[in-house]
């Protein structure tokens, strides 16, 4: 896979492109996460390789870039509400010091004091959908968002995570059987049942009374519309995977 995993431990060379295997797991010497690591990684004919069989960014636009008339990819996402978005980052960035955005500062801030910085999330998903990563966003880009997510992905949810990963493994052929390949079962059901980059600080979920709740979901009050509508076209995807199920002939070649 291609993340920022294979780049940050700083593992292998920096003029190809190669497979690092890190902590058991196999990732390519890119850095996919961030404009610069995307050009990088374009420079090193990273999808001509043949070496990522998924490629992970937050920059879609950019990262699609990446691709070829005779190398083309296929999209999925997996979305939470926008405000548990919110917080699983601020408890994230309290101690992951490797991360670009992290600060000391807030291993001691509480998430109401976070939730009033200037650095909160701030409709990241409608900015990343529709390629406004600064200034302001309106309606008009939220429908921007939509149209993409409608058009582009396949749609996961984090609230129904065994769902969507049974979806994607279908939508993209994936072979993972439990008797041929242990290992990989194993991990990936590791995972879907305690998750990954989990919070260390042992604090619940906010309230809905709280007021750091409702200035994370004014701040990110159009993401909150996009996610209700992602919920949407996770049901209408959920009707036409079942109909593939059943007549596999539908799928195209």
């Amino acid at each position: 896979m291609a993340n920022e995993v294979g780049k940050r431990n700083k593992v292998g060379h920096n003029d190809s492109v190669e497979i690092v295997h890190i902590n058991g797991a196999d990732y390519v010497n890119v850095d996919t996460t961030t404009p610069r690591g995307i050009e990088m990684a374009k420079s090193l004919k990273l999808i001509e390789s043949g070496l990522a069989e998924i490629v992970f960014s937050s920059f879609l636009y950019k990262a699609s870039s990446l691709f070829t008339e005779e190398n083309h990819g296929r999209l999925f996402t997996v979305l939470r509400h926008p405000v548990d978005r919110a917080v699983s980052m601020f408890r994230y960035l309290q101690y992951a010091d490797w991360e670009p955005t992290y600060s000391p500062h807030f291993a001691n801030m509480t998430i109401e004091e976070y939730a009033r910085t200037r650095v909160v999330e701030n409709n990241w998903m409608t900015r990343f959908l529709s390629d406004t990563i600064s200034g302001t966003v309106t309606e008009e880009h939220l429908e921007k968002a939509k149209k993409v997510l409608r058009d582009k992905f396949l749609i996961g949810l984090l609230e129904y995570k065994e769902e969507s990963w049974s979806r994607i493994i279908s939508y993209f052929g994936i072979d993972l059987n439990k008797e041929t390949d242990p290992t990989k079962w194993e991990c990936v059901h590791s995972f879907l049942k305690t998750g990954a980059n989990r919070s260390k600080s042992g604090l619940g979920k906010l309230t809905e009374e709280s007021d750091a709740y409702s200035i994370l979901l004014l701040n990110n009050n159009l993401d909150v519309k996009l996610y209700d509508y992602a919920k949407v076209l996770f049901k209408y995807q959920g009707t036409l995977l079942e109909s593939v199920r059943k007549q596999p002939e539908l799928i195209q070649a």
